[in-house]
């Protein structure tokens, strides 16, 4: 893994699985945004068009997160996919809650939960 990665990408046949690996602080933000940036872009290419963020791995985020949360959601909604969100901290469910992203956003406790979310193939 590459020391500047923030996140690790897994294609399933269902939905790509992205795990946030370190906290997004705003120091390296302009290398975060190159690593979504890769992402939305194979979103845009092909399927499968869902995707699982799992926070496992972190407690905290701020609005930079919230911010790519929604520049993902808003790639996947043309092709109706899915952006589902699991494995929050007690913080991170707050965050949302307090951003009202969870009126936009399935949120689950596990992987396997936001998995069996998703639509059939």
């Amino acid at each position: 893994m590459n020391p500047a990665s923030y996140f690790k990408v897994e294609y399933e046949p269902q939905a790509i699985v992205v795990t946030i690996l370190r906290d997004l602080g705003a120091v390296a933000e302009d290398e975060m945004r190159g690593e979504w940036k890769k992402l939305i872009t194979r979103c845009e290419q092909e399927p499968p068009r869902n995707v699982i963020v799992d926070f496992g791995n972190i407690d905290y985020f701020g609005s930079v997160m919230l911010e790519l949360l929604v520049s993902l959601g808003r790639t996947l909604k043309p092709w109706n996919g899915h952006l589902i969100l699991c494995n929050l901290s007690e913080t991170g469910v707050e965050i949302l809650n307090i951003a009202r992203f969870n009126t936009l956003y399935p949120i689950t406790t596990s992987r396997q939960t936001a998995m069996a979310l998703l639509p059939p193939n």
